[in-house]
C-alpha cells in the first residue's frame, strides 16, 4: 500500500487504534494530521512518529470547535475518526451520565467530524468510521457500546450513499489490546484477555496495529 502525496486525518490519532493508523499512514508515505484532546499526549504521538505529522487539539464532542477546525485547514485526502470512550456494566445499575457522555464521544463525535470535515475532502478521497463488535454479537454488560456501535453502523450505510462518490465504511473491531484497559489491574485484564482469547480464531486479542491496516 502507498499513500505517497497523500494527507490524511485522524481524530483520536494519539493513542491506540488512531495511533497507529497514524503511524502506518506515514510508513506508507503519507502525511498524517491527528487530532485530539490532550496537547501532551499529541506532542508524545508527534515525537514517536517523527516526519510527516500535525497535531491538533480538539474535542469532538463539541461541535463549534470541529467546525472551527474544519473551516481553517488545508483540503485532505482521507479521514479517520478514531475518537471514542467506553461505559462497561449491567443495564439496570447503569450511569446514564456516564452512558451519554460515552454517546457524546463515540457516536456524536463522529458526526460532528463527517459533518464538517467532508466539505474539505479531495477528489477520490475517502471516510473510515469505527464501531464494535458489541452490536453483531450480544454479550451481558455491553448495552451502551451495543447501542451506540449499532447508531453508528446505521449513520455510515446512509453516509456512504448520501456522501457518494467519497467512499464511506466502518472498521468493526472486536477487542483490541490499547491504553484503555490500562485502568484493569494488570491480574484482571491479562485474565480477562487469556480467557477471551481462547475463543477467538486467532488465538488472541487483537493489537491496535490490527485495525489500523484495516
Amino acid at each position: 500500500m502507498t499513500l505517497q502525496g497523500k494527507t490524511v486525518f485522524i481524530t483520536g490519532g494519539s493513542s491506540g487504534m488512531g495511533f497507529a493508523a497514524a503511524a502506518a499512514v506515514v510508513e506508507a508515505g503519507g502525511f498524517v494530521c491527528i487530532a485530539s484532546r490532550s496537547a501532551e499526549k499529541l506532542a508524545s504521538a508527534k515525537n514517536r512518529i517523527g516526519k510527516n505529522v500535525q497535531t491538533f487539539v480538539l474535542d469532538v464532542t463539541s461541535e463549534d470547535a470541529v467546525k472551527a477546525l474544519f473551516e481553517n485547514i488545508e483540503p485532505f485526502d482521507h479521514l479517520v475518526t478514531c475518537a471514542a470512550g467506553t461505559a462497561f456494566g449491567p443495564f439496570i445499575e447503569s450511569d446514564v451520565a456516564q452512558v451519554r457522555a460515552y454517546f457524546e464521544s463515540k457516536f456524536w463525535g463522529q458526526y460532528h467530524t463527517v459533518k464538517h470535515a467532508c466539505k474539505k475532502i479531495k477528489k477520490g478521497g475517502s471516510i473510515v468510521l469505527f464501531s464494535g463488535a458489541a452490536n453483531k454479537k450480544a454479550s451481558p454488560n455491553m448495552t451502551a457500546s451495543a447501542s451506540i456501535n449499532g447508531a453508528v453502523e446505521g449513520l455510515v450505510r446512509t453516509l456512504a450513499q448520501e456522501l457518494a462518490p467519497i467512499r464511506v465504511n466502518v472498521v468493526s473491531p472486536g477487542l483490541i489490546d490499547t491504553e484503555m484497559h490500562d485502568i484493569m489491574p494488570k491480574e484482571e485484564r491479562d485474565g480477562l484477555f487469556g480467557f477471551l482469547s481462547q475463543m477467538l480464531p486467532i488465538s488472541r486479542v487483537g493489537l491496535p496495529d490490527d485495525a489500523a491496516h484495516a
